[in-house]
């Protein structure tokens, strides 16, 4: 495996579990739950970038 593939699946797998995080707070209220989802979009690329840090 790749450096950069590697890279993908940590980012990935640190998304799915904000998406996670994000159905447990849609699913127990509806204001401002798309703050999550906007914020899991954005800790996808912030994780890339650490994690590809040296």
């Amino acid at each position: 495996m790749s450096d950069e593939f590697i890279r993908h699946f940590i980012s990935f797998i640190a998304m799915v579990v904000v998406f996670f995080a994000w159905l447990s707070g849609y699913f127990s209220g509806a204001h401002a739950w798309w703050w999550v989802g906007l914020g899991s979009i954005m800790f996808y690329f912030i994780t890339y970038k650490i994690i590809g840090m040296k």
